[in-house]
């Protein structure tokens, strides 16, 4: 019961975070953890960290559209970083690479991929491809 419902919740959340990256997308800004955890409603400081599953669960529905449709859509949810270094957290590199990255790797890693979501022109169908994915 208590994963079902966690599952249910982490949907929702979801649901609301991919338009908000869309939206940051559009005008070429990455966002805060805390402030995504805000703007989903989530505790401020509990909640960036929350949020981690909620970018991961987004990441592997674009995980699995890019195998499904053998295209390249960005991983929308690097645009989520830490107001620290301006990085999304460790977690996200495993969509890309299968290594740990440098810090520096880090940056380049983030700044062409950044650069492929800012340039991706078909957000709203792949948001409309997620809302009936996550309706299973």
């Amino acid at each position: 019961m208590v994963k079902k419902l966690h599952k249910k919740i982490l949907k929702k959340r979801a649901k609301r975070a991919l338009p908000l990256l869309i939206n940051r997308a559009n005008i070429k800004k990455t966002i805060y953890y805390g402030c995504l955890a805000n703007k989903l409603g989530m505790n401020y400081c509990f909640g960036a960290l929350h949020s981690k599953y909620v970018l991961d669960y987004i990441g592997e529905f674009i995980q699995c559209l890019n195998k499904k449709s053998k295209k390249d859509i960005p991983y929308i949810n690097c645009l989520v970083v830490s107001k620290k270094d301006g990085l999304p957290g460790d977690g996200f590199y495993g969509f890309l690479i299968d290594y740990e990255p440098t810090k520096e790797e880090r940056k380049n890693i983030i700044e062409k991929e950044q650069k492929k979501i800012y340039q991706f022109k078909n957000w709203r169908t792949v948001e409309k491809k997620f809302n009936d994915y996550i309706k299973n």
